[in-house]
Formats: C-alpha cells, structure tokens, sequence
C-alpha cells in the first residue's frame, strides 16, 4: 500500500475547506519523501484515498517534520479531514502548515 504525505495546505476562504495540498509519497523505512512534495487539488487526494492509499497530515515538531493523524474523505466527498479529530488535539487539519 502507498503511502503519503499532506506538508501543508490551502484553504478555501469561502467555504473554510481545503482546495489545494502539497504532498508527496514517502518511504517509512528510512523515513525520507519518495517523491519530493509538490502542490495539487485536494481531488487528487481524495481520489488516492478512494484507491486505497494511505494519507497522513505532517507537522513541525522541534524542527522536525512528524507525521500526524490519518486523513480521511470528508462527509461532502470532496474534502480531507483528520480521522477522529477529537482524538488529535492540536494535530487537525486547521493545525497544518498553510501555503
């Protein structure tokens, strides 16, 4: 199963959704990117998570870069959110690196 990646995000200021990501698969084993992170529309990782990848938020702790909580399609379908956000004080997707 891939796995990959959200570095930071942009909102939407009207709808306070996510509409765009930069993101990149990465490798757990020795911990690095796979492919380094680029921007896309947030449909792309929708449709990555429909396929059965794996999603997860990053975030900057101490100067590094750890990832977070598991992301997850919204209930519109057409978003991301935190998987138990309730769960994840502090790591949620209004907690993330914005671009």
């Amino acid at each position: 199963m891939s796995m990959y990646a959200i570095d930071a995000i942009r909102m939407n200021p009207n709808s306070g959704q996510v509409e765009r990501v930069r993101w990149g698969k990465v490798d757990l084993a020795p911990n690095h990117w796979e492919l380094e992170p680029e921007e896309s529309d947030v449909s792309e990782v929708v449709r990555k998570i429909q396929a059965g990848a794996e999603v997860r938020s990053t975030f900057q702790v101490g100067g590094f870069t750890v990832l977070g909580p598991k992301l997850e399609i919204n209930r519109s379908g057409q978003g991301i959110e935190v998987v138990d956000p309730e769960q994840h004080p502090g790591r949620t997707i209004n907690d993330m690196l914005t671009f």
